[in-house]
C-alpha cells in the first residue's frame, strides 16, 4: 500500500453552510504543501506553496472564484524561493509577509526580511531596525501600514533583541 501526504489549500463560502473548495492546483504529494494565510473582501487569498519539505517556499495568491491555479509571485532577489505572505489588507489588495531561509544562519544565508506586495508588480523590502537584524511582517491595513517584528541587531551573536514594529509608510 502506498501513501501520499501533503496538503491542499481550502476556502469556504461565507455563512454557515456549504463545503470547502480546494484551491488549485490540486497537487498532493510528499513534497508540496499549500498554506493559505488570509483572505480579503474581494476573495483574494494569500499564502505560500512549500516544497521539498519546506526548504523552498513561494509567495502565492488565488483569486475568486478559484477556478485557476494559484499565482506565484517572484520573491525578493536574495530570498528567491524562500518567502511567504501572512496577511492581505481588507480592500486595497496589499499583502505582507516574510522572506527567510527556514534553516539558514547568517552570514551564510541572508537575514529574514520583512516584505510587502502592493497587489501587482514586484515584492518590496521593508527596512529592519539594523542591517544585520532580521524582520518580518504579520498584518497590514488598507493604508499599507504593516505590523510585524524586527531585531535591533544580530540575534545569532546575542546582540539583537526583538521589537514589535509598525511600518507607517510601507509603500511610500
Amino acid at each position: 500500500m502506498s501513501e501520499v501526504s501533503g496538503s491542499v489549500g481550502l476556502v469556504w463560502p461565507g455563512g454557515t453552510t456549504g463545503p470547502g473548495r480546494q484551491l488549485k492546483p490540486v497537487e498532493i504529494n510528499t513534497d508540496t504543501d499549500w498554506y493559505p494565510s488570509a483572505i480579503d473582501n474581494h476573495g483574494r487569498v494569500v499564502g505560500e506553496r512549500t516544497y521539498d519539505h519546506q526548504d523552498l517556499a513561494a509567495e502565492t495568491y488565488w483569486d475568486a472564484p478559484y477556478t485557476k491555479d494559484g499565482v506565484q509571485i517572484p520573491g525578493l532577489p536574495a530570498h528567491e524561493g524562500k518567502g511567504w505572505l501572512n496577511d492581505i489588507s481588507p480592500s486595497s489588495g496589499v499583502a505582507v509577509g516574510t522572506a527567510m531561509f527556514p534553516y539558514g544562519i547568517p552570514p551564510i544565508t541572508p537575514v529574514d526580511q520583512a516584505q510587502i506586495w502592493p497587489g501587482s508588480g514586484p515584492m518590496r523590502t521593508l527596512p529592519s531596525l539594523a542591517p544585520d537584524g532580521p524582520a518580518g511582517t504579520e498584518a497590514v491595513n488598507d493604508q499599507a501600514r504593516a505590523g510585524g517584528w524586527a531585531y535591533d541587531g544580530d540575534p545569532y551573536d546575542g546582540a539583537g533583541a526583538p521589537h514589535p514594529v509598525i511600518w507607517t509608510c510601507a509603500l511610500g
